[in-house]
């Protein structure tokens, strides 16, 4: 029960944003090198569970935790910032989506705090 309070509380809706994204970042890295690493289909999976869960706030955290990851672990150039032109509309296009995610999620929280 104490864990599931603190879930709730602020700092832990915002540990909940931390790990998934690290756990998105674990995931990717795992994949073998046959399929694309550049897809960021399990950080938009963390974005969505991150906003679901604290709202646009947490949605925020992840969307910005998730390009720094993409940006510097999965991009051709790994480890630097450094991108190429197409990398750079692939991660614009990323944080575009994801902050449409969050933004969504957190306009769902609102309103079904509004009508409860």
């Amino acid at each position: 029960m104490k864990l599931w309070a603190l879930l709730q509380s602020w700092p832990g809706r915002y540990l909940v944003s931390v790990a998934v994204v690290g756990g998105a970042t674990v995931l990717t890295a795992l994949l073998p090198d046959e399929i694309e690493r550049r897809n960021a289909t399990l950080f938009f999976g963390a974005v969505m569970v991150s906003a679901w869960w604290g709202g646009f706030g947490c949605g925020l955290v992840s969307t910005f935790l998730s390009a720094v990851a993409i940006a510097y672990l999965f991009m051709p150039l790994l480890h630097t910032f450094g991108l190429a032109s197409d990398d750079q509309i692939r991660l614009c296009l990323f944080l575009a989506v994801a902050g449409l995610i969050s933004y969504l999620n957190g306009a769902r929280q609102r309103a079904e705090e509004h009508h409860a």
